[in-house]
């Protein structure tokens, strides 16, 4: 599914899954020698997603995925057809690539015989995208919160979601990559800043548990992402 990440205060914690689906599929090609195919087919039809920018080599991140899994388990990947059929738009803050990155990992796992649990998976997909924020709802669905450790595993829960909350999603007409998007973020913030999202962060906790709307917009408020990316998100 697609994802939103960095919700409210939740800066590389919080995320929540959306009804929207990147599908991935693996296989062992039959053809000694055939090498890595892969295929990206756009499933919504529509023009403005531009996929000729995308690797179609081992440069590509669902076989970096791919690769890394076949590695943890000792081994090397043979020759692979993989095909992912995009519905989720390209760098418009959906998490397009921590999808195809979670497809491919459980598609190749299951090729492989399931070695692998889903902490494994977690960690070596959070490797591939730097942040787990988007990684884990796209696991595991719904509304998550996550930690990358220092260890490299991911400390991960789910969080409730009240149905009664609808969701709108607006798509931007402009590409914004992650490396402009963290490039604007400081490495320092201020301390009363860092305090204002331990208050926002302990109030979404509490209002998504007690399903509580006036809370809930008090908490989505944010000091640490949202006025340093407003600057690059016109409108």
């Amino acid at each position: 599914p697609a994802t939103i990440a960095n919700l409210g205060p939740g800066f590389d914690s919080f995320g929540l899954a959306l009804p929207l689906y990147n599908i991935v599929s693996v296989e062992e090609t039959v053809l000694p020698g055939s090498g890595i195919e892969i295929n990206v087919i756009n499933e919504k039809n529509n023009t403005e997603t531009n996929l000729a920018n995308i690797p179609t080599d081992k440069n590509n991140i669902v076989y970096k995925a791919i690769e890394l899994l076949y590695n943890f388990m000792g081994q090397n990947p043979n020759e692979l057809k993989i095909t992912v059929k995009t519905q989720i738009p390209i760098s418009r803050g959906l998490g397009s690539s921590a999808s195809v990155i979670v497809g491919g990992l459980i598609a190749a796992n299951k090729l492989l015989g399931n070695p692998a649990d889903e902490k494994v998976l977690m960690s070596i997909a959070t490797e591939i995208e730097g942040h787990p924020d988007n990684i884990t709802p796209a696991f595991i669905g719904g509304m998550t919160m996550a930690s990358w450790e220092e260890d490299g595993s991911v400390v991960y829960r789910k969080l409730p979601w009240n149905d009664e909350w609808k969701l709108m999603v607006c798509v931007p007409d402009y590409e914004l990559n992650t490396e402009i998007s963290r490039s604007v973020i400081p490495k320092e913030v201020p301390l009363k800043d860092a305090v204002f999202n331990l208050k926002r962060s302990a109030m979404f906790v509490s209002a998504l548990y007690n399903k509580d709307e006036e809370l809930l917009r008090l908490a989505l408020k944010d000091k640490l992402h949202q006025p340093y990316r407003e600057k690059i998100v016109p409108g």
